[in-house]
């Protein structure tokens, strides 16, 4: 009888103080939770102790029927975005808050913040990897590098030719021939694979190239003033323009016969 009276005393005291509007209460959604499970127990208090609880009939459908507006009140306050567990009690997620709706994209994003962090930071140590096995290689090939050696190789070629030297004050002026001889040197690192710096055979032929059209002929046809000086120089420009950037043209001796010569 004890719990038939209390269940008494819980519908009056929610038939006296729960008549209003149910919106106009501030209640955490804890207290929502603690009272529905109250008015669910009620419930099934009503249905087993209805013929003795109640004075009368109308009594007892008064009861009920607040007692089902208050439950269908407080479910639609506990489905209101204002009120959802996730915002209010971090529980499960509501899919219908949209403040959840946000919190789930904000941690989404931030997992794929965190994915792309850790893509960045692999992208970053395979390119400083790459970066250090580039400079080893280039250490090794300066070191390399300082250990060839720069070498000098040169060849000897010759010519006959005639000239002379117009204004000249003395025999020269006349026509007159001689058989040339050429030197030249070239200046450059040797080459680990063959031990070369240039082939020979390859030097002279370059240098028979810009000679030999030269050879029984007239240098006045090619130079204004066919001297030693000039001739060299001449040389020395044709061959610069044909050797390898790492090769530099030493020297370039040209000799008329027994007599004198010029060295550039």
């Amino acid at each position: 009888m004890s719990e038939t009276n209390g269940v008494i005393n819980q519908i009056k005291y929610t038939v006296n103080n729960y008549s209003g509007d149910i919106m106009d209460l501030e209640w955490s959604t804890e207290q929502i939770q603690t009272l529905l499970s109250e008015l669910e127990k009620v419930q099934r208090e009503l249905k087993h102790h209805c013929a003795c609880v109640f004075d009368d009939e109308h009594e007892l459908m008064d009861a009920c029927k607040l007692h089902g507006q208050i439950q269908t009140e407080l479910e639609r306050v506990l489905s209101d975005r204002k009120l959802c567990p996730e915002c209010l009690q971090m529980l499960e997620l509501d899919e219908s808050c949209l403040t959840c709706q946000l919190r789930k994209a904000l941690e989404k994003e931030k997992k794929r913040v965190k994915e792309l962090e850790k893509e960045l930071l692999e992208e970053n140590e395979a390119h400083n990897q790459q970066e250090n096995e580039l400079e080893d290689r280039l250490n090794k090939l300066v070191e390399a590098e300082k250990r060839r050696q720069k070498m000098i190789i040169g060849i000897k070629a010759h010519f006959d030719a005639a000239h002379y030297l117009p204004d000249y004050p003395g025999k020269c002026k006349e026509m007159h021939g001689h058989t040339w001889a050429v030197e030249v040197e070239v200046k450059g690192l040797v080459n680990e694979e063959d031990g070369m710096v240039l082939d020979l055979a390859k030097l002279k032929l370059f240098v028979n190239a810009i000679i030999n059209p030269f050879d029984h002929h007239v240098l006045n046809t090619w130079f204004k003033i066919p001297t030693c000086e000039n001739i060299a120089t001449y040389i020395k420009e044709c061959l610069e323009t044909i050797l390898a950037a790492n090769l530099t043209v030493s020297t370039i001796k040209v000799q008329e016969g027994d007599g004198g010569w010029a060295i550039v």
